[in-house]
């Protein structure tokens, strides 16, 4: 499980995807989905939940998977598996806050995003059919 991480589509009622400014490589200072690596023996939503609270502060209720991709890691010839699950925000969560992975965060439209340096696979996954469905009807 080493080599598998989680994201999080999330979306605010105007249809913005919530997006970390990454601290660590790889793609430090990139913009991407708020996520992380699944340790050994977790479940995938446990680590999707894990990692939210670590890096957004946010608690959030995963739903369903959306995409998985396969991105070059930082370490030679390593391959990540990531698998993007929409999730919601649970009513009772803090408001958003960048946390120790995260320089940044914002909410981000397509007039936003498109100006961003994303990092790796973020464009595909934000142009994606599946995630933008999310979006619009989360």
């Amino acid at each position: 499980m080493r080599n598998l991480g989680v994201g999080a589509v999330i979306a605010n009622a105007s249809g913005q995807i919530l997006l970390i400014q990454r601290r660590h490589a790889p793609q430090a200072r990139r913009w991407a989905v708020p996520g992380g690596r699944v340790n050994p023996g977790e479940a995938f939503t446990a680590a999707l939940i894990r990692e939210m609270k670590e890096e957004t502060a946010l608690l959030v209720e995963p739903g369903p998977l959306l995409l998985v991709a396969e991105l070059a890691g930082h370490r030679t010839k390593e391959r990540l598996i990531v698998l993007d699950f929409g999730c919601r925000i649970h009513p009772a969560s803090p408001p958003p806050s960048a946390g120790s992975d995260a320089l940044a965060l914002c909410w981000a439209g397509p007039d936003t995003w498109q100006s961003l340096p994303l990092a790796a696979g973020m464009e595909e996954l934000l142009v994606d059919s599946r995630v933008r469905d999310w979006l619009r009807w989360a």
